[in-house]
């Protein structure tokens, strides 16, 4: 069911930030968090939308550093989260998907649906990927676009129970039923009554709508739709008509508005891809997301008083991009100058298609 999380009250406002991606298996990630001020967010909580680590132990210690810099922590696991590991105690990924929520359990970590000290919903969404989430043509007469059961290490890191078939939306599904089981009080519509309602933050790894990823032909790995998204997740997001959606996994800093609900990733990512791909990564206010660290901190999504982070003060490349030029997912053959590269046009016209490549 869900629950209320109350504290004493301070007389500095509650604020709530947001982060995803941080793969603390990188020891410039794990510093990430150390580098965060003990005292500065002690009335604050942090959203964690996935990707912590494939390490229990350091996802445990993750959590704990993380409550010692925020006096609320909320978390939901990602695809990384539930790779198996030599040695891990889990029969499947499924069993460590209940062993990480029993982790959070003991260390006071929000898995569930919580009015937060009575001012705020934070509402956490597990979910999962399956290709039939994407609607969106393939890219046609490039040869060399690998199968997404080949690029994604989901495929082999991932073991599931007998009846779990992760090439088939079974896994996205079974994954999706558990938010009813951990809270079977929570109603997954927005909760109404008399008078104004509570804002609500909720968060997911993955994403709910494909508008929230770039199209195909931007993309280095083509294929990458087809595990990025949940039909399940969606529903869910829809029924919900939360204000502020946060979530994670494509590692492109994102800002938009789909179906009235705002949607954000704030991704750390890789030390690499912050390097290299810094501008595509980046989340934040206008003034600052040129700076070389403004992809390294949490989002400011609400505070108490002030509400939402007014979306004309946030700046994100694609979702700005987008902002301005017409999404045309049927344009299959024109890759980017920067994807093309990578691959070998094959076809005799725009248009004429090919294969989905060999692993």
């Amino acid at each position: 069911m869900a629950t209320s999380a109350h504290t004493d009250h301070s007389s500095k406002p509650l604020r709530v930030y947001g982060v995803s991606d941080v793969h603390v298996d990188y020891k410039e990630n794990a510093k990430w968090l150390q580098d965060i001020d003990t005292e500065r967010h002690q009335n604050d909580a942090l959203i964690v939308a996935g990707d912590v680590t494939h390490d229990t132990s350091l996802l445990r210690q993750f959590l704990k550093d993380a409550k010692t810099r925020y006096r609320h922590v909320a978390f939901t696991p990602g695809n990384h989260d539930l790779w198996l590991n030599t040695g891990d105690p889990y029969a499947d990924s499924f069993e460590k998907l209940h062993g990480i929520l029993a982790i959070c359990d003991e260390e006071g970590v929000i898995i569930r649906p919580t009015l937060l000290e009575d001012k705020i919903w934070l509402v956490p969404i597990l979910s999962w990927h399956h290709s039939s989430w994407d609607k969106e043509p393939d890219i046609t007469g490039w040869e060399g676009i690998v199968p997404i059961h080949c690029l994604m290490a989901d495929f082999q890191r991932c073991k599931w129970p007998a009846g779990m078939d992760a090439l088939t939306p079974s896994v996205a599904e079974a994954i999706d039923k558990e938010n009813d089981r951990l809270s079977p009080g929570f109603a997954w519509r927005r909760p109404g009554g008399a008078g104004p309602r509570a804002p609500m933050v909720s968060f997911s790894h993955f994403l709910p709508h494909q508008q929230l990823c770039p199209e195909k032909r931007f993309l280095y790995h083509p294929n990458l739709p087809k595990a990025v998204g949940s039909d399940f997740l969606k529903a869910r997001v829809e029924r919900l008509q939360s204000d502020v959606h946060l979530f994670g996994h494509t590692h492109f800093g994102w800002d938009a508005l789909v179906g009235g609900t705002r949607f954000i990733q704030a991704p750390l990512a890789y030390p690499y891809e912050r390097e290299s791909s810094g501008k595509s990564l980046r989340v934040g206010p206008v003034a600052q997301v040129e700076c070389d660290d403004a992809g390294s901190k949490p989002v400011l999504l609400w505070q108490e008083r002030a509400g939402f982070t007014a979306e004309a003060d946030v700046a994100a490349y694609w979702s700005d991009y987008y902002g301005k030029t017409q999404r045309d997912p049927s344009n299959t053959t024109e890759l980017a100058s920067y994807v093309a590269s990578e691959y070998t046009w094959v076809g005799t016209k725009p248009g004429a298609a090919q294969g989905e490549g060999v692993c």
